[in-house]
């Protein structure tokens, strides 16, 4: 199950711009311990932005629970993007460990 960022509002991610040239969208998943072999993250209905737009997502542990990206925050996996008809598809296929709160941080063209 996909638990958002902030706990307690099931189903949601959200997307925010941030300092640094990119978005960063967070989210917990739920339970911890678990063993992902792939992830993909559904983006749709994007105003301002295109597939295009999303290049090099990573997606990185936020070890320090913060929501935003820093120097200890862990880099676990660099994804495709895939255009869809109402927006794209990250996807990531390094497998990892679920462990706590997670950011995708992808580069952004426009």
């Amino acid at each position: 199950m996909l638990t958002a960022r902030p706990i307690g509002r099931p189903n949601l991610c959200w997307l925010r711009r941030e300092s640094r040239t990119g978005h960063a969208g967070g989210f917990v998943i739920t339970p911890a311990g678990r063993y992902v072999t792939s992830l993909e993250l559904n983006i749709a209905n994007i105003r301002g932005l295109t597939a295009q737009d999303f290049t090099a997502p990573t997606l990185y542990l936020d070890s320090d629970g913060s929501g935003n990206l820093s120097s200890g925050d862990t880099a676990l996996s660099t994804g495709v993007v895939e255009a869809t008809a109402s927006g794209c598809v990250l996807r990531f296929s390094q497998p990892f460990q679920t462990n706590g709160n997670y950011l995708v941080w992808p580069k952004l063209q426009n």
